[in-house]
């Protein structure tokens, strides 16, 4: 009874199908049976990152349910004249992060069924044509790369990946060269064209084809295709013995590892749009049967990772328990400190001069008169980043929380050093939900401190199995610093989405504007706000119907927002909101939140969580929404102003910090 009540209630929340001329009767279905069994849909679990570094994640994980697998059941009845087997299959699919079924993009909607992809439709045993229910249990999970594609197979563990070579890996390869004349002559060209000497050569090319050799593995990295967080259904389908065994059910729709005409066909939308003429096929989806979620554990260490220059010694005086390169903190890290690779045009003509801008009482007179510094008493130096990973960030295990600074110039270094940590665990969409208290940016006179503190997603990896979705109108530009002159690309794997607070105008210059009534004024009521940016590098791909370049708008959530664009090849497009430095910065803490959706952008603050409220949206009208494998960045950065016309302060005109510049990142979850 209680079964059938269960189903019962399922057909009447969640989208069931049934066809009476069936010679066969499918009953009450439990999707998942062992887990929260109070409850048949909205179950709640977390991604569990013991291990997924290298696995990927898996759900459920074995801490979860000790048998690590969602088991199912359902009954049969045979009403047909005789005995016979029957066959089955489980799907599931993301449902928050997808295309539409009919939509031609929907094969990239992530959809599995058994973990060994190939295994097509179960038997069943012989149901006898008794009038009685046959009780049917099987399992299954959700794991990464669900149609094992050979795009993600590679090394085994990232820790080889990026370890040191061995001496004697290095020796190895090195005898390996000089035994084979036309790779030797190839390396001494190359020693010349590089002005190294032979044997620097030799061990730089060695080092090379370790590398190489190691991400030449065969093992399926299902964490390069890692599960999506969001809500799941899951769908069973029955059928008898012919539809399966004459291919009616067609062969690359029993094995979603194989494509139909190069593509891949998703079997959601197969059964949902092909199946009126077929006999005896019983197909019940129920929706919202699982919601995942990543709560990230920010005590959990930090981890250091390779390093932008591999020319330096790594600097180990900072590590710690909770911060350093070995392989504990490899496998149980959710963050890795983020080291800025900053190319020589962030150079700064800065004022030889240090003081405590973020809390001092530096005022806008002191400003004025220190920006009259001639250039022959300027400091000319990079922003820099950490020589010592560990010194400025710190991961607190009993707190579970994670601090960054951006030292101050205690022995009269004059420097400004970025700071920042990044997650170690890519996915793709998602609701990222932060719960920070990020330095204030302006002191009780106004004055700016120079930072600009950021919350912002980028790629995971710029080799092939990373790249976006192919721009078929002209093509992506190929590069981040790309020009007007260079050719553009029909795939890349560059891709950002930007949260940037900083002080700047709300305006943009009078040339981005066709209707300049539309320019708003230089409004002296901005003096306390702070401009929350937020873009999307879509590199400058013009498949939206919409792109636009100059200021253009877009409505969402009954408000206007106004997006930029410098020029038709610049790589991304931006909004300014601006919101008072007090709010977000002065208090205690505050949410920042980017929802990714495959068709829109949409950014959110708030007090908490229940009280977010817009501050930016776009849309693949107007712009390329990524649909790789992406990573969260928290930083404080000394941005160079020039990127920000009419900006109030310029960096080369802000002191260097005398005081550490903290934050604290309290909480991160992704729904």
């Amino acid at each position: 009874m209680y079964k059938l009540l269960l189903f019962v209630i399922a057909c009447f929340l969640f989208s069931c199908t049934s066809k009476k001329n069936n010679n066969f009767e499918v009953l009450n279905f439990n999707p998942i049976s062992n887990y929260q069994t109070e409850r048949i849909n909205n179950k709640q679990i977390n991604l569990e990152y013991t291990d997924a570094i290298d696995s990927g994640f898996v759900v459920p994980h074995i801490k979860q349910i000790n048998t690590g697998v969602f088991e199912f059941e359902f009954d049969l009845k045979n009403n047909s004249e005789q005995p016979q087997e029957y066959y089955y299959k489980i799907y599931y699919q993301n449902e928050s992060y997808k295309f539409s079924e009919e939509d031609e993009l929907a094969s990239e909607n992530f959809y599995g069924s058994w973990e060994n992809a190939n295994v097509g439709f179960l038997k069943t045993p012989v149901i006898s044509n008794d009038g009685n229910l046959h009780h049917i249990k099987g399992s299954f999970r959700i794991v990464g790369n669900p149609r094992n594609e050979k795009k993600y197979f590679g090394v085994a563990s990232r820790y080889l990946q990026f370890k040191e070579p061995t001496e004697k890996e290095l020796n190895d390869v090195i005898l390996s060269i000089k035994s084979n004349t036309e790779w030797y002559n190839s390396v001494v060209e190359k020693a010349k064209t590089n002005n190294n000497s032979l044997n620097k050569q030799l061990l730089l090319d060695a080092e090379w084809t370790v590398q190489s050799n190691r991400k030449a593995g065969n093992f399926n990295n299902r964490w390069k295709r890692n599960p999506r967080v969001g809500y799941y259904s899951v769908m069973l389908v029955v059928t008898e013995k012919s539809n399966v065994e004459q291919l009616i059910i067609p062969a690359y729709i029993q094995d979603i590892c194989i494509k139909n005409d190069s593509t891949f066909i998703n079997p959601y939308t197969f059964f949902f749009k092909r199946t009126d003429d077929i006999k005896n096929l019983e197909i019940i989806k129920i929706d919202s049967v699982l919601k995942v979620n990543a709560n990230l554990d920010l005590g959990a260490g930090i981890y250091i990772g390779q390093q932008p220059n591999k020319e330096k010694i790594l600097d180990t005086s900072y590590f710690n328990l909770n911060c350093n390169k070995g392989f504990s903190l490899y496998k149980k890290a959710a963050f890795q400190q983020f080291i800025h690779n900053i190319g020589d045009n962030v150079i700064l003509d800065n004022i030889p001069v240090i003081a405590d801008v973020s809390t001092g009482n530096y005022s806008i007179e002191e400003y004025e008169k220190n920006s009259n510094v001639s250039d022959k008493d300027r400091i000319k130096k990079l922003v820099s980043t950490t020589e010592c990973p560990c010194q400025t960030v710190n991961s607190d295990s009993i707190k579970k929380e994670i601090t960054i600074f951006n030292p101050g110039n205690k022995n009269k270094e004059f420097k400004k050093e970025d700071v920042g940590i990044i997650t170690r665990h890519g996915l793709t969409y998602g609701k990222y939900r932060a719960k920070v208290k990020l330095t204030s940016l302006l002191n009780e006179s106004q004055v700016w401190n120079g930072i600009t503190n950021a919350m912002w997603l980028i790629y995971e990896s710029t080799e092939e199995w990373n790249q976006r979705r192919i721009c078929r109108n002209e093509g992506f530009m190929p590069s981040y610093f790309s020009t007007k002159a260079d050719k553009r690309v029909p795939y890349i794997s560059y891709s950002e989405i930007d949260f940037e607070i900083l002080k700047a105008s709300y305006r943009w210059p009078i040339t981005s504007y066709i209707d300049i009534s539309k320019r708003p004024k230089d409004d002296p009521s901005m003096k306390d706000k702070i401009m929350v940016t937020c873009t999307n590098w879509d590199m400058a791909c013009k498949d939206p119907s919409d792109f636009g370049v100059g200021v253009h708008e877009i409505g969402y959530d009954n408000q206007t927002f106004y997006l930029h664009r410098w020029d038709h090849w610049y790589n991304a497009v931006t909004l300014k909101n601006p919101q008072p430095e007090k709010t977000l910065f002065d208090s205690d803490f505050y949410y920042f939140e980017i929802e990714w959706k495959p068709t829109e952008i949409i950014w959110r603050i708030g007090p908490s969580k229940d009280k977010m409220k817009v501050v930016g949206y776009m849309n693949n009208s107007v712009t390329s929404i990524p649909n790789n494998q992406m990573l969260l960045i928290f930083t404080q950065e000394f941005h160079i102003t020039k990127w920000w016309p009419e900006a109030p302060f310029a960096q080369d005109n802000i002191p260097f910090p005398a005081e550490d510049i903290k934050g604290y990142i309290y909480d991160l979850e992704i729904e």
